[in-house]
C-alpha cells in the first residue's frame, strides 16, 4: 500500500515489492486510496496497469507492506483495512513516522524509500530484474529531486540499477522533463500569484505561491505537484511554497527548502511531516493563518538544529 497522492517513490517502491513477491511465488497487489487511477505520468513504471483501487482488493490479505508513508492517516480508507491483518511492515524515510505497523523499518537518512526496498531485496536474495529495477529506479530519481540532492550512494545505486538494463533515459524524460501544453497554462496561471517576502526568516526569505480550487480542480495532481519545482528555483529565498486549496478551506502544502531550513518542522506544526529539504501537510484554515504560522516560525525557529546559523 502507498499513501493517497502517489509519487514515484511511493508506486516505484510498491510495484517492486509486488514484482519480487510474484517472484517468491506470492501473491500481491499494490493500492492506494486516492485518486482513482493512477497519475497518468507513473503508467510507464512495470506493473502501473495492475495496481487496483481499495474496493477491489481480496478479503483474504494476510500480509501488508506499506511503502513511503509517513502516518497512518495517509493511507486514507486503506488504513482501516491493514488493521485487519495480523502483520503490517512499515517502510519508510520519513524522519515524522511514528512507526504505526506491527513492525517498521524507518530509516530517515535514506534518499528514497525505493534505497530501502532495494535493501530488502538484497536480503532476501531476489535478483534485481528490468521491471524492479525500474520501479526503484523512479523513486531514486524522483525523491533526489533529479539527482540533484542526492547522497553517494544514491548515484551508487542508481549506477546499480542503470545496469540491469532498464531504459533510464526514457524514465527520466517521462518522469522529470514531460508536461502537458496545458500545464504551461496551469503555471501561468498559478506563477501569477507568487509572492516573494525577503526579509521571512530574518532574512533567509520566503517565496510563495497558491492554486485556488477551480484552477486545482481542473488540473492533473501530478502538474501540481510539480509546480513547487518552479517556484523553489528563486534565488532569493531559502524556503518555498506552494499552497493548493484541496475543498473550500481545506488547503495542502509543499514546503521546499534550500539547505538553511528544516521544513519538516513546519510541515509537523500543521500535522504533516516529510524532510528536511522537502515537506507537505494538509490543514483545514484560511490562507491568510497558515502564512501568518509559517512566518512565525520562520522568525522564531525551534532551538535545535534542524535550523542552521546564517553565515557571512
Amino acid at each position: 500500500m502507498g499513501h493517497v497522492n502517489p509519487d514515484a517513490d511511493a508506486i516505484g517502491s510498491g510495484l517492486a515489492v509486488v514484482h519480487a513477491a510474484h517472484l517468491l511465488g506470492k501473491e500481491a497487489w499494490l493500492s492506494f486510496a486516492y485518486p482513482d487511477e493512477t497519475p497518468e505520468t507513473l503508467r510507464i513504471l512495470p506493473g502501473a496497469d495492475t495496481i487496483v483501487r481499495p474496493c477491489d482488493m481480496p478479503d483474504d490479505i494476510d500480509f501488508v507492506v506499506v511503502v513511503d508513508c509517513g502516518s497512518a492517516d495517509r493511507m486514507g480508507v486503506l488504513h482501516h483495512l491493514a488493521e485487519k491483518v495480523p502483520y503490517t511492515l512499515i517502510i519508510d524515510h520519513h524522519r515524522s513516522n511514528d512507526g504505526f505497523g506491527t513492525h517498521s523499518v524507518i530509516v530517515p537518512r535514506a534518499d528514497a524509500t525505493a534505497q530501502l526496498i532495494l535493501d530488502f531485496l538484497d536480503a532476501l536474495g531476489v535478483a534485481l530484474t528490468p521491471s524492479i529495477a525500474s520501479c526503484l529506479f523512479a523513486g531514486l530519481l524522483t525523491d533526489t529531486g533529479g539527482f540533484h540532492w542526492g547522497s553517494a550512494r544514491a548515484h551508487a545505486d542508481a549506477a546499480r540499477l542503470v545496469e540491469v538494463g532498464i531504459d533510464a533515459d526514457s524514465l527520466t524524460r517521462q518522469l522529470m522533463d514531460t508536461r502537458p501544453f496545458s500545464y504551461l497554462e496551469l503555471l501561468g496561471t498559478v506563477l501569477q500569484t507568487a509572492t516573494l517576502l525577503p526579509d521571512a526568516g530574518k532574512g533567509r526569505g520566503l517565496v510563495y505561491a497558491t492554486v485556488p480550487h477551480d484552477v486545482y480542480k481542473n488540473a492533473r495532481p501530478e502538474d501540481v505537484q510539480a509546480l513547487i519545482d518552479v517556484v523553489r528555483t528563486t534565488g532569493e529565498a531559502e524556503v518555498a511554497l506552494v499552497m493548493r486549496e484541496m475543498t473550500s478551506g481545506v488547503w495542502t502544502g509543499s514546503l521546499r527548502s534550500r539547505s538553511l531550513v528544516n521544513v519538516a518542522d513546519i510541515a509537523r506544526h500543521f500535522g504533516g511531516g516529510g524532510h528536511r529539504q522537502a515537506a507537505g501537510f494538509t490543514v483545514t484554515s484560511s490562507l491568510n493563518d497558515v502564512l501568518h504560522t509559517i512566518l512565525r516560525i520562520l522568525d522564531n525557529p525551534p532551538l535545535h538544529d534542524g535550523y542552521r546559523a546564517l553565515t557571512p
